[in-house]
């Protein structure tokens, strides 16, 4: 299952936070219950052609789920930044794959516009014993990026429901 965004799409849908709030609000897209996030795809997303998807305006615009026994739960960010360009709109993806108590078996995050090496913005949850809900603060995640073993060092919340 593939998710597609336009950034006109997320905007209309999610509102904008400002670069100087505290925090980003993750709100929920889609959730996808027999699903697992593709671990496979995480593994080689520095040579998956972009964009992907092939109809997407993004290097790389989701994180594709295959058939599984989890639930996964797919959040965006947006909010306004600033790039070599100036300021503009940012979107961050938070992809959450819970099983059926509603605990955190795995997550990954990665910025929609990033156009570097992909794996450079992506972070993987480390966290353990993390319940999915709502107000739950990125940072229980403990997402670690794959290349660097850096923390995400940004503050954001869990909106599960308006």
């Amino acid at each position: 299952m593939l998710l597609v965004l336009m950034a006109n799409q997320v905007s209309s849908m999610t509102g904008v936070i400002e670069a100087d709030d505290v925090r980003k609000v993750y709100r929920l897209i889609k959730a996808a219950p027999q699903s697992e996030i593709d671990a496979s795809f995480l593994r080689t997303i520095d040579s998956v052609p972009p964009p992907f998807p092939a109809e997407g305006p993004y290097q790389i615009g989701d994180i594709p789920t295959i058939p599984g026994r989890f639930t996964v739960h797919k959040f965006v960010a947006v909010y306004r930044g600033e790039s070599a360009q100036g300021s503009r709109e940012f979107h961050d993806l938070l992809v959450i794959q819970t099983d059926g108590s509603g605990e955190v078996v795995d997550a990954c995050h990665y910025t929609l516009e990033w156009t570097d090496v992909p794996s450079l913005d992506l972070y993987r949850s480390q966290g353990k014993n993390v319940i999915l809900r709502n107000d739950l603060s990125i940072r229980d995640l403990n997402l670690v990026n794959v290349r660097s073993g850096e923390i995400l060092s940004e503050e954001g919340i869990i909106a599960l429901k308006d």
